[in-house]
Formats: structure tokens, C-alpha cells, sequence
């Protein structure tokens, strides 16, 4: 009985410590496994690794197995009474008999090793695997930097914050008390500086001796239709001044969608300087790699 109950304590630790590797190692590879690149190279650099972690959880569910064999005494009364029925052999009286002491020592072993399995496990492979996944992820997303080209490195969230900050210098707070001549105005003034945002990109990419004029053809094309549409929308602003009615706002608004929302001038022009040949980083000097940074923020 007192045998029974130490094995049933520190197996029961052991199944909860098994549970929770199990669990964790089933959400730890479904991760790795979602990112193909990552999972790729840890199989190749760490594969035997990865199949010692994997068997060494399956023989801890293994011994859990085991132990439910092999505790077939002292934890129930129906098990001590089946052990106290059986005959005494007398050259064992008052000693634990052989058939018995085989089972303990067997029990005893199963939960032992079970111990000493996650122990290694918890200690030593799990964190093997976390550290190399976590080398090979940093040495991807340095592969991926040094392939980024100064267009690609940039973010639509990037350019979106570089371009608001430019065009809106007034507070954007909305709300009924601003009449539509205060808000025309406003936007009148968003509009000549976004003008000025496109001018400053049409001079930067026609600028002689940057590109030759096939390679940029497309993107200063994009770039001047981008700016007539602005202009246009800008003078028929003048009409909402006139008439500063919700009808004519209205109606100024769907013109601004249907010419500057509902098209794919921002496709063409991201295609278009994504095949330009662009100088690295590295091969600028520090001001002008910070101005063309700049652009290309408010072009993306």
C-alpha cells in the first residue's frame, strides 16, 4: 500500500507533466509547420533532433501505458485482499514475495524513467528546438532584408503615415459644427499639397541622368495622370464653394472615388518603380538616402 501510493504520487506528476509537453509540443510544430521556409530548413538542420523530441514524448506515453499494467496492487482493498489471500511462501515470511517485489521494481522503474525522460525533455531538447527555430528565423528575415530592394523595404502603413502627415497640417477632427465652405477650403489645401507631393515625385524619377526615359515612362505617367485627375477635382472644388450645399458635396465626393479611389493607378505605379534599377542603401550618401526614402514613402 505505502509502495502503491509514493508510485501513484509521482506518477501523477508525471502525467500532468506529460499532458502539458505533449500539448505544447503539438502547438509548437502546427506554428513551425504553418511558416513552410522555417519548418524546411529546421528539418533539415535539426531533423534528428526533432525525431528524438517525438519519440522521447512517445515513450513517456508509453510508460503511462505501462504503469496502468503494472499497478495491479495495494490500491484498492479488493487488490490487498487478493495479495493477503494468496499463499506465504515460508522461506519469505514477513518479506515482500519475489512475484511481488517484480511488480513494485517494475512499477517503480516505469515512473522513474518517466521522470527522467520529460526531465531531459523539458530541460534540454524543447529548448534545443526553440533556440534553433529561433536562429533559423532571424537568419530568414536577414535573407529577406538583404533581398529587399529600397522599394520593397517600405510599407503601405509607412507611406500612409508619411502622406498624412504632409497633406494634414490642420486638425482633422470631424463633426456638424464644420460647415461645407470650411471643409471645402480644407480640402482645397489638402488637395494643392498632395498637387506638390506628386509634382516633387514627377521631378525626382525625370531627373536627368537617374533614369533613362524608357524605364521611367510608365511611372511618370501614372504620376502625371495622378496629378491632372487632382487638379481637376481641385477647380471643380470651386463649384462647391458656389454652391455649399450636402447635394453638391455629395456629389463632389463620388467624382474624388470614381478618380482617385476607384482605379488601379496605385498598382501601376508600385509596378512600375518596383522595376526600376534602384541603387542599394549602401550606395548613397546618408542625406540623399534619407530624401529618397522620403519620396518613396510618399509614392508608396
Amino acid at each position: 500500500v505505502v509502495v502503491r501510493a509514493f508510485c501513484d504520487h509521482f506518477f501523477q506528476q508525471c502525467v500532468l507533466g506529460y499532458d502539458q509537453v505533449e500539448t505544447w509540443w503539438v502547438d509548437t510544430k502546427a506554428s513551425l509547420r504553418s511558416d513552410e521556409r522555417l519548418w524546411e530548413a529546421l528539418l533539415e538542420q535539426d531533423g534528428v533532433l526533432l525525431s528524438r523530441v517525438d519519440a522521447a514524448i512517445e515513450d513517456v506515453g508509453a510508460g503511462r501505458r505501462n504503469y496502468t499494467l503494472y499497478a495491479n496492487f495495494g490500491g484498492s482493498a479488493l487488490e490487498v485482499l487478493n495479495i493477503l489471500g494468496q499463499p506465504v511462501d515460508p522461506a519469505y515470511a514477513g518479506d515482500i514475495p519475489p512475484k511481488l517485489m517484480q511488480t513494485v521494481l517494475l512499477l517503480v522503474q516505469e515512473v522513474s524513467q518517466m521522470h527522467k525522460r520529460l526531465r531531459k525533455i523539458r530541460d534540454g531538447a524543447l529548448w534545443r528546438v526553440v533556440e534553433a527555430a529561433q536562429a533559423i528565423n532571424r537568419q530568414l528575415h536577414a535573407e529577406e532584408a538583404e533581398q529587399a530592394t529600397p522599394w520593397t523595404a517600405i510599407s503601405a502603413d509607412e507611406g500612409a503615415s508619411m502622406l498624412l502627415e504632409t497633406l494634414c497640417h490642420e486638425s482633422t477632427e470631424a463633426g456638424s459644427d464644420r460647415g461645407v465652405v470650411e471643409a471645402a477650403l480644407l480640402v482645397i489645401r489638402r488637395m494643392e499639397s498632395l498637387a506638390s507631393v506628386i509634382g516633387e515625385l514627377v521631378a525626382y524619377f525625370s531627373e536627368e541622368g537617374r533614369f533613362s526615359s524608357e524605364q521611367v515612362l510608365g511611372v511618370s505617367g501614372v504620376l502625371r495622370q495622378t496629378l491632372g485627375a487632382v487638379s481637376a477635382l481641385n477647380e471643380d472644388l470651386l463649384a462647391v464653394l458656389d454652391d455649399p450645399s450636402a447635394e453638391a458635396a455629395k456629389a463632389w465626393l463620388d467624382q474624388y472615388r470614381a478618380m482617385l479611389v476607384a482605379d488601379d493607378r496605385g498598382d501601376e505605379l508600385g509596378r512600375g518603380v518596383g522595376e526600376l534599377p534602384l541603387k542599394a542603401d549602401a550606395a548613397l550618401p546618408a542625406g540623399e538616402r534619407a530624401a529618397r526614402r522620403r519620396l518613396f514613402m510618399l509614392a508608396r
